[in-house]
Parts: C-alpha cells; sequence; structure tokens
C-alpha cells in the first residue's frame, strides 16, 4: 500500500580488508537493493527511488558527465564495486518497466 519506497541503505567502512568485512558490503549494498528494489516492483508501487553515490560512474575526467556516462574503468576497491553493482540492477528492472529513478549523490 505505499505510494513509494526509497533505498538508501548502505554499508562502507574506512581500510576494508578482510572477505568477512567485503561480503557484509555486498549483503548489504548489492543484495539489500536488489531485495528492496525487486520487491517493491512485485508489489506494484508506483515510484521507487534508489539512492546510490556518484562513485558508481567512476573517474569522470574534465568534462561534465550526465547519468548516461558509464564506468570506464572497473572499480578499485570493495565500495565502489558494489555502488557500481546496485544501480545496474536498478537498471536492469528499469528495462523490464520498474518505475524506478536512480540519484547519485557525492555525498549523503
Amino acid at each position: 500500500g505505499a505510494d513509494q519506497v526509497i533505498h538508501n541503505a548502505a554499508w562502507y567502512e574506512v581500510g576494508i580488508g578482510g572477505r568477512e568485512a567485503q561480503q557484509r558490503m555486498h549483503e548489504v549494498n548489492v543484495d539489500g537493493a536488489r531485495n528492496t528494489l525487486t520487491l517493491a516492483y512485485e508489489l506494484g508501487v508506483p515510484r521507487i527511488v534508489n539512492v546510490s553515490s556518484i562513485v558508481a560512474y567512476g573517474a569522470t575526467g574534465p568534462e561534465v558527465r550526465d547519468e548516461s556516462h558509464s564506468r570506464q574503468a572497473p572499480p578499485p576497491n570493495p565500495y565502489e564495486r558494489t555502488k557500481t553493482e546496485a544501480p545496474n540492477l536498478a537498471l536492469a528492472l528499469i528495462a523490464r518497466g520498474a518505475p524506478i529513478m536512480q540519484a547519485m549523490p557525492g555525498a549523503v
């Protein structure tokens, strides 16, 4: 019965290194996004917002870029990798008809 769902959950840890911490980051940032966005779509929520991060775009160079820009190099760390995967999941759902809008702030 919700009019909208806003997914803004993420987990980040400075200096993340171990496999267990990286797995946790993937579970929260990627699996959490998948679960939330997919369920909202399946339940017919009319407006879904996925909040990710500007790091999903990677280095954009000196030119002004818009949301059509795609990452040009592999993510250099686990956080950027997960924050790149989650918006791609949203794009796949959008292609299936999900009413998802994405926000990519520089800071939350």
